[in-house]
C-alpha cells in the first residue's frame, strides 16, 4: 500500500479543459468560420460579376455586330412627295432619343431588301430595353406601325440612352444632339447606353449611303 508521503508534492493526474476555456475556443472558431463565409460569399458575388459582364460583352459584340450592320446602310433616296419649308427629303430622323432611318437588311437575318428602322428604348414588364424595330420597306413615306414591327433588343435593364449625330459639314465637325440638315445625311452616329451593370464601351456607327438608284448593292462612305 503506498503511503500518502510516497507522492510527490505537485504532480497531479491528468486535467481537462475549463468551462471559460471552451467558451474561448467556441468564440474563436466562430469568428473563424463566419470569417471564412464572408471570404467565400464574396468571391461568389465577384464571380457572379465577372460572368455577367463577361455576358454583357458578349452582347455588345452580338448586338453591335447587328446594328453596325443595318445602321451602317442608310438609304439616300429622297421622299417622292412635295416638301414643305425646312423639311428634309431624306427618310432618316435623328432625335436625342429616337432614330428612324431606312436601309437594307442583310438576307442573313431573315429578310433581306430595304427596310424601315427604328431605335429607341422601349418600357417593358422586365424593365426598359434598347430595341431596334423592323418592317420591309414598300416604298412608303410614312413611318409604319412600330407596334407589329419585329424587334431585337439591343440591350436590357438600360438605365441611361441618348444618340449624337456628326456633322460633318461644319466648318469643325461636331456632334449635334439632333439632325436637322435638309441637305445631307450625318457622317456618324454615337450611341451612347449604359445599363444597371455600368456603362457600355464607346460605340460610334459610320453611315454609308446607299445611292438612290442602287437597292442595295453599290455604296459609297461618308464621313470618317
Amino acid at each position: 500500500m503506498t503511503s500518502r508521503s510516497s507522492i510527490r508534492p505537485g504532480l497531479r493526474g491528468p486535467r481537462g479543459f475549463t468551462l471559460v476555456e471552451l467558451l474561448v475556443t467556441m468564440v474563436l472558431l466562430s469568428m473563424v468560420m463566419v470569417g471564412l463565409m464572408s471570404v467565400m460569399r464574396s468571391t461568389a458575388q465577384a464571380q457572379d460579376r465577372i460572368e455577367l459582364r463577361l455576358s454583357e460583352l458578349d452582347d455588345f459584340r452580338v448586338a453591335r455586330g447587328f446594328l453596325d450592320t443595318v445602321l451602317g446602310r442608310v438609304s439616300a433616296r429622297r421622299a417622292p412627295r412635295l416638301l414643305q419649308v425646312g423639311e428634309s427629303p431624306y427618310q432618316f430622323s435623328g432625335q436625342t432619343q429616337e432614330l428612324i432611318w431606312v436601309g437594307v437588311m442583310p438576307a442573313r437575318f431573315g429578310m433581306g431588301g430595304r427596310s424601315f428602322f427604328r431605335l429607341a428604348v422601349e418600357n417593358g414588364r422586365s424593365g426598359s430595353s434598347l430595341i431596334l424595330r423592323y418592317v420591309p420597306w414598300n416604298g412608303a413615306v410614312n413611318s409604319p406601325d412600330w407596334s407589329v414591327a419585329e424587334s431585337f433588343e439591343v440591350a436590357r435593364s438600360v438605365t441611361s440612352f441618348s444618340l449624337a449625330y456628326e456633322d460633318a459639314w461644319l466648318p469643325v465637325p461636331s456632334w449635334v444632339a439632333e439632325w436637322r440638315r435638309t441637305d445631307s445625311l450625318p457622317a456618324r452616329v454615337r450611341i451612347d447606353l449604359e445599363t444597371e451593370s455600368g456603362p457600355w464601351p464607346l460605340w460610334i456607327v459610320p453611315l454609308r449611303w446607299l445611292p438612290a438608284n442602287q437597292p442595295g448593292a453599290g455604296r459609297f462612305t461618308s464621313g470618317g
